[in-house]
């Protein structure tokens, strides 16, 4: 996949661990959703986003990557392809700075990612959000997912599925 091409109007490319204190700071705005997962960001934890695998996937089908506008890191996106089946694509984290929360930057992105998605002949997009964050079930929602049914308990909260046919 050529993750240049996720979006047409930020420059977008994989990240790496040289831009671990960019990914962080980025973090360090968002502490609602780190409430949600019980957890606090660190360097450590925000270096292992970029390596961190569902089972039975390898590094070649995970696109960690970065959205910027100049020299501005304003969204990271954890996508790993073919998950949990060849036709989907698994949304594993998507995250706006905040300033650039409230103006449709995340809509914006989210959908030409999905346009992208279905040129690379994906037809389902997939994700899981911690269940007590409204915030995320919003967004998600505004932006065409549905929830499937399916939880998943991960000890110290529950996540809930949804997909969106593309």
């Amino acid at each position: 996949m050529q993750v240049e091409h996720l979006s047409s109007d930020y420059r977008v490319s994989l990240l790496s661990k040289k831009d671990v204190p960019k990914i962080y700071q980025l973090y360090q705005g968002n502490p609602l959703y780190f409430e949600h997962m019980k957890t606090q960001p660190t360097l450590e934890n925000t270096e292992e986003d970029l390596i961190v695998l569902p089972p039975g996937k390898q590094k070649q089908d995970k696109f960690f990557v970065g959205f910027w506008e100049k020299e501005k890191l304003i969204a990271v996106l954890d996508l790993i392809a073919a998950y949990p089946n060849a036709h989907t694509a698994f949304i594993g984290l998507f995250m706006v700075a905040k300033e650039e929360q409230g103006k449709q930057t995340g809509s914006k992105i989210i959908c030409q990612l999905l346009k992208h998605l279905k040129q690379e002949g994906f037809s389902t997009a997939r994700l899981a959000y911690v269940k007590t964050n409204p915030q995320s079930e919003h967004f998600w929602k505004k932006n065409g997912f549905v929830l499937t049914g399916e939880e998943k308990d991960q000890g110290d909260y529950t996540v809930a599925l949804m997909e969106k046919v593309l």
